[in-house]
């Protein structure tokens, strides 16, 4: 979560299927939430009362204080989601990245493959402070194609940041976190510009 206080992870009991559970840092046990059967690659809101997350081809929402689970739409082949403070939530759909309102409705195209240079997934979208701004990661056929974006949901074009493989990470005020060469690193990063230093 992002008070740094709460973990969710997808697990299971022996012989049981999928679901979320929420891990409290201080020393609480571990507690299933109902409604989650079947669920992949949970996602916090912005104040850590609810999950977002993707069960039986559609992104839903938990609330942590108990309540019904809620359908938001529809997702199939779903590489991760991202939930911003100005309430929109974005998502993979492995070739797209869409966005949709958390209280449900039409997701809308936010960004898409870049075919000249053999991109074949968008991913692991995570929005910065503003709530506007995101960054995700395109995986390519050829490694040095493949590349963490800096996009808006008020759409544009995306900007490349960096050459990765893997996932970059914010973390406030001013720093991307991502691995090279086996070695995680930390870079000054100019939100405003869209650059590192």
């Amino acid at each position: 979560s992002r008070d740094g206080r709460q973990i969710a992870i997808v697990g299971s009991k022996p012989g049981g299927s999928s679901a979320i559970w929420v891990l409290s840092l201080d020393g609480e046990r571990p507690k299933e939430l109902p409604g989650t059967s079947g669920a992949a690659s949970p996602f916090w809101s912005p104040d850590g009362r609810s999950l977002g997350f993707f069960a039986d081809g559609a992104i839903r929402r938990v609330d942590l204080s108990g309540g019904p689970v809620q359908r938001i739409a529809r997702a199939e082949e779903t590489l991760g989601g991202a939930w911003s403070s100005s309430g929109t939530i974005v998502f993979s759909e492995r070739y797209a990245l869409f966005q949709v309102p958390a209280s449900g409705g039409t997701p809308a195209l936010v960004a898409s493959l870049d075919l000249s240079r053999q991109e074949n997934s968008l991913r692991l979208p995570e929005f910065l402070p503003d709530g506007r701004h995101f960054l995700y990661l395109a995986r390519s056929g050829r490694p040095d194609n493949s590349g963490a974006y800096l996009a808006s949901i008020d759409r544009g074009a995306p900007k490349r940041i960096l050459n990765t493989r893997w996932p970059v990470r914010y973390v406030s005020p001013d720093t991307l976190m991502f691995v090279r060469d086996d070695i995680l690193l930390a870079q000054s990063f100019d939100i405003e510009r869209g650059t590192l230093s």
